[in-house]
């Protein structure tokens, strides 16, 4: 016996198109569940990026060498840093 999402994942598999207003009412929530966890990403997001702090990464070339990747998630950017010190020279001009 199937359950109601495996039977509409088949119908979609299977191009099956509903009959009648059951149809409508299995399409409805489907396509309102999708529209809304869209919007609740999209908001997500936009909160984050106000919120987060720029996250600093160390990175180690294959001929070992360091430097310095930095994530901006109020512009949405990545940067590049070759020391520490510029790093933190950075975020001091940052705020």
């Amino acid at each position: 016996m199937q359950t109601y999402q495996q039977r509409l994942n088949y119908e979609k598999l299977e191009l099956i198109r509903p009959e009648g207003l059951w149809g409508m009412v299995a399409i409805v929530p489907s396509t309102l569940n999708y529209l809304w966890e869209t919007v609740r990403i999209q908001l997500n997001q936009f909160n984050q990026s106000f919120d987060a702090e720029p996250q600093v990464e160390e990175v180690l070339s294959p001929s070992g060498m360091v430097s310095w990747k930095v994530y901006e998630p109020k512009d949405d950017c990545y940067l590049e840093f070759d020391t520490a010190e510029q790093v933190l020279v950075w975020l001091e001009m940052r705020t």
